[in-house]
C-alpha cells in the first residue's frame, strides 16, 4: 500500500455532488485555476501591445538563437513548421522579424521595433507574475520551484 492509498480520490454524495478529496487532485485543480488566472491576465498584458502568447514565444525563441532557421526554430520550440510559418509572417508582416537568405533557407533576426516591444511587454508580465505571488512568502515560492522541479524531474 503506498500513500496514496490512503486516500478516497473522489467522493460522490446527493449534497455535493462530486468532490475530490485526495491532497494531490486538489493540488491540481488549485494549480489549474491558478494558471488559467495568470494566462489571462498575461494574454491581456499581450494584446494591449498587439501580440499573442505563441507570437511571443517565438520572439523569445529567436531572440534566444538569431540567425536560426524557421526549421531548427521548429524542432525547439514544439510548433510545426506550418505553424511557425504563419506566425514569422505574421511578424514580418509587422516588422517584428527579418528573414535574412542563409544558403536555401532564411536565418531570422529581430529587429529593433521587437526588441522595443520586448523590453517592454517582459517586464510588464514579470510584474503581473510578482503581483500574484506576492501574497506567497519568498521561502514558500522556492519550496513551490523545488516540488514542481520534482515532478517535472519525475515525469521524464
Amino acid at each position: 500500500m503506498n500513500a496514496n492509498d490512503a486516500h478516497t480520490c473522489v467522493t460522490f454524495d446527493t449534497a455535493h455532488a462530486c468532490t475530490v478529496t485526495h491532497p494531490a487532485l486538489v493540488a491540481v485543480r488549485k494549480m489549474q485555476r491558478f494558471t488559467a488566472r495568470i494566462d489571462r491576465m498575461l494574454a491581456a498584458t499581450l494584446r494591449e501591445h498587439d501580440i499573442n502568447p505563441a507570437q511571443l514565444n517565438l520572439l523569445m525563441s529567436i531572440g534566444a538563437r538569431e540567425g536560426s532557421t524557421q526549421q531548427e526554430l521548429a524542432g525547439t520550440i514544439g510548433l510545426s513548421r506550418a505553424n511557425i510559418s504563419q506566425l514569422l509572417d505574421r511578424l514580418q508582416a509587422a516588422g517584428l522579424i527579418e528573414r535574412v537568405p542563409s544558403g536555401r533557407a532564411y536565418a531570422l533576426y529581430l529587429t529593433d521595433d521587437s526588441r522595443t516591444l520586448l523590453h517592454t511587454v517582459l517586464p510588464a508580465m514579470e510584474s503581473v507574475i510578482l503581483d500574484e505571488f506576492s501574497a506567497v512568502a519568498p521561502d514558500d515560492q522556492v519550496t513551490l520551484d523545488t516540488i514542481l522541479t520534482q515532478l517535472d524531474a519525475a515525469s521524464k
